[in-house]
């Protein structure tokens, strides 16, 4: 399974179900692959995928499980852009209200 996402992101989290003792999934992004070996799984702070670039998301061992969520958020760069996007906005409204 392979994600791509038109912005830069953070993984958080993802969690799998049916996931047993010999199961062994993996996250490759880039040049750099992550194994996950349990149905919970915390990424170190700091995985991120840049916008329009692969990662992709695989079974590696065992009988198979479900994926239930996978949790990423924005870059930070990208929330203080939206933030000045927004108070520029403001701004230019407040301007016309007035005048």
């Amino acid at each position: 399974m392979t994600f791509s996402f038109d912005k830069d992101v953070t993984f958080e989290s993802i969690s799998l179900s049916l996931f047993g003792d010999t199961d062994e999934a993996f996250l490759t992004i880039g040049a750099t692959t992550i194994t996950i070996d349990s149905g919970s799984f915390t990424f170190a702070p700091g995985v991120t995928l840049a916008a329009n670039t692969d990662a992709t998301f695989g079974f590696q061992a065992g009988n198979g499980f479900q994926l239930e969520s996978l949790t990423v958020v924005p870059e930070p760069g990208t929330f203080a852009l939206l933030a000045g996007f927004f108070a520029l906005a403001s701004v230019m409204y407040r301007r016309r209200g007035v005048e």
